[in-house]
């Protein structure tokens, strides 16, 4: 399977890291001489959450060949950004020295911690909202802190959409600010959910966590190897449909200290994401020149499912196509080694409710077992009427 990249497209991969390389920025250079649809650029950038990336690399570039108005559209982005980036910065610490008071230990990952562990600038990467870690035996005391810091469990409006919900999200709860909405908090006491078919043990997460600095204050986060396997797999868990998630893992590898890559795959091979993994740091190599060791890209594409999975990854970044049911439970299938994570996979797609099911059929609180009818039966109503042909060509 092979796609040719557009100038957009290509500049777009080329952009997508926190530091060109002479090769890398000798290549910007010749596209930036070619015909670029600029509001196709801007608009990649924003669906691919790679605009901060973009501005830092292409605001001074292209300035003599970029229209004004991608200019000021991208600086108005990038300081939108940077402006909510350090706001739910501040906020995170206010939650972390809030949870220190009261004795919970809360590992921060993702968002602001991510941001300056990884990419080394709170402004090159783009997110919007918090998360933490934490033993579910605090999770109480947690909600009470929560909830003297202005934060309420959210809620959709239904009970049943929320119980679905809960269901679906079997490993965090969704916070909001209580007076602004927009402000949101993932609690989670694990990082994979049975719909992934594999797990990575919480207590040696919280074993092997390190500090790092957060402007004025030290934070617990991931230990290197946890960061790279749960970026692998939750690129995995979106369809590898978006750039920054790809990027993430390249960033990864170039900025966090020396991977312990046989410890890496040991610990993959427990939580049974191995393809995933290889997945991830293959796609990682071939779009963004990701340094991973020669022996170890050896030994992935002994793989030669993981190398076709890599190929569609590729091809698809770009394309858009429509996520249908079975799309989606193919890849995901695809991703598994073993036979019985391929069928939990499959018995989650076919059986088990989700809030959209309550969207198309909406029952009393007291009839929510229902759904349990009601979802097979519209998982196969809607495998029936998608086109096989669309989701083969997508697969193959």
């Amino acid at each position: 399977m092979f796609r040719e990249y557009t100038p957009e497209e290509e500049l777009l991969l080329c952009c997508a890291r926190t530091r060109l390389e002479p090769p890398t920025a000798a290549r910007v250079s010749e596209l930036l001489e070619e015909r670029v649809d600029w509001h196709r650029l801007l608009a990649l950038a924003r669906q691919h959450f790679v605009t901060q990336l973009v501005h830092a690399h292409l605001g001074e570039r292209a300035q003599d060949v970029a229209p004004r108005i991608f200019a000021e559209e991208l600086k108005r982005d990038f300081r939108a950004h940077v402006g909510r980036n350090l706001f739910l910065a501040g906020e995170l610490l206010r939650l972390l020295a809030l949870f220190e008071t009261d004795g919970i230990q809360v590992i921060a990952f993702k968002g602001p911690v991510f941001a300056v562990d990884i990419y080394k600038n709170i402004a090159l990467r783009t997110f919007d909202d918090l998360d933490i870690l934490l033993r579910k035996h605090d999770l109480a005391r947690a909600t009470k802190v929560l909830a003297s810091a202005g934060y309420m469990m959210w809620h959709s409006g239904s009970h049943v959409k929320d119980a679905l919900d809960r269901q679906q999200h079997a490993i965090e709860l969704k916070f909001v600010n209580a007076t602004q909405k927009h402000l949101t908090l993932d609690v989670h006491w694990e990082l994979l959910g049975p719909q992934d078919a594999c797990k990575l043990d919480i207590t040696d997460v919280f074993g092997g966590r390190r500090v790092i600095q957060l402007f004025n204050r030290k934070v617990s986060t991931l230990s290197p190897e946890d960061v790279l396997l749960y970026s692998c797999i939750h690129a995995t868990q979106h369809m590898w449909m978006r750039l920054s998630w790809i990027c993430d893992i390249a960033e990864s590898i170039r900025a966090l200290p020396p991977i312990n890559w046989k410890n890496l795959a040991e610990k993959a091979r427990h939580a049974h994401s191995r393809r995933m993994l290889d997945v991830g740091l293959l796609a990682a190599a071939d779009l963004l020149d990701a340094p991973v060791p020669a022996h170890v890209l050896r030994r992935i594409k002994r793989d030669s499912t993981a190398e076709k999975l890599v190929e569609q990854a590729k091809w698809l970044l770009f394309e858009e196509p429509e996520m249908t049911m079975r799309f989606h439970a193919l890849k995901q299938i695809a991703m598994k080694e073993r036979v019985v994570d391929k069928l939990k996979v499959f018995l989650w797609f076919a059986l088990v409710p989700l809030p959209n099911d309550y969207d198309a059929v909406r029952l009393p609180p007291q009839l929510i077992g229902l759904y349990y009818a009601i979802h097979p039966l519209r998982a196969a109503l809607m495998v029936a009427l998608t086109d096989p042909k669309q989701s083969d060509r997508l697969m193959n």
